[in-house]
């Protein structure tokens, strides 16, 4: 992992499982990856902290392959 790091440019955007940088040209992302912001509230204990993590799509495929329930999924007629 510590090869990862060290290859990092500034501006890479990391999958925080495996640390593979994604694909990016000229700042744009070329592959999709699924990016989530937490921001915990009250009732935690992680109270007003939030936390950022992308995951790339190969890690997500192997994550979600491991819940107990699955994840719903539906068909969009139209991308925005």
């Amino acid at each position: 992992m510590a090869h990862l790091i060290k290859e990092r440019k500034k501006n890479d955007l990391l999958c925080n499982v495996c640390g593979r940088a994604l694909r990016m040209e000229k700042g744009m992302l070329l592959e999709d990856a699924f990016v989530v912001s937490k921001e915990w509230g009250f009732f935690s204990s992680r109270d007003l902290e939030v936390h950022r993590f992308t995951i790339c799509e190969n890690c997500y495929d192997q994550l979600i392959a491991q819940f107990k329930i699955p994840i719903e999924v539906f068909d969009k007629s139209e991308a925005l």
